[in-house]
């Protein structure tokens, strides 16, 4: 059972597919912000000709190779129901028409589709949910994605260094978020227990699933 946006409960799987679509096109559809360059004016370039350079050097069939070794044998199965297990063990049958599909992405941008469709899969964040705000979705991605990704991550990790913060606390390799849990931690503990902290510094908390639900 769902619970729609009025709050009548829905018990088809008919209708709660079309509650769990509405959700998800609302939050991830855009909100057609106006003159978005206008923010960026005054951000330094980070990314020199060099890096660039590196970035768009052509794809190795080497780099395609390592990418799709890379992915977990087990791993869910995209659309398509073919694992990362398929591609390993008949690699020497479907890798040159597999590379010859990446390197023809990398050098065209056009992405096919199928490519892109997804099994979405809800998992509960509370003991039986019935709003959709109370599932967390996560996409099995189809072998090619996966490639891309991996292939794009590879390239991005040889200079991220150069341009994320040292304050910079998740997704970055030797870092974890809950470094900022134990900040936090220790900075509320001494706005409770330290006067002078206390007396000059406060604490706000905001809602960041507000601020990071959409596109932009």
């Amino acid at each position: 059972m769902l619970l729609d946006e009025q709050g009548t409960k829905m018990f088809t799987e008919g209708s709660k597919g079309s509650i769990a679509v509405d959700y998800f096109r609302g939050l991830f559809s855009s909100s057609n912000p106006g003159n978005i360059k206008a923010l960026l004016e005054d951000l330094p370039q980070r990314v020199s000709p060099a890096m660039n350079l590196d970035l768009t050097a052509p794809v190795l069939d080497s780099e395609i190779k390592q990418a799709v070794f890379n992915i977990k044998g087990g791993s869910g199965p995209g659309a398509d129901g073919f694992s990362g297990k398929f591609y390993q063990q008949h690699w020497n049958i479907v890798g040159p028409a597999l590379c010859s599909e990446i390197k023809l992405f990398f050098q065209t941008a056009v992405f096919p589709s199928q490519w892109n469709f997804t099994h979405l899969c809800l998992i509960p964040k509370v003991t039986n949910p019935t709003k959709m705000m109370e599932m967390r979705p996560i996409s099995l991605c189809s072998v090619h994605y996966k490639i891309i990704s991996k292939i794009l991550c590879s390239k991005l990790k040889r200079i991220l260094p150069n341009l994320i913060s040292e304050t910079h606390g998740a997704f970055v390799s030797g870092r974890l978020i809950s470094d900022n849990v134990i900040i936090a931690h220790e900075m509320i503990h001494a706005l409770r227990t330290n006067a002078a902290a206390s007396a000059e510094f406060m604490a706000v908390k905001t809602d960041m699933s507000k601020t990071y639900d959409r596109v932009e």
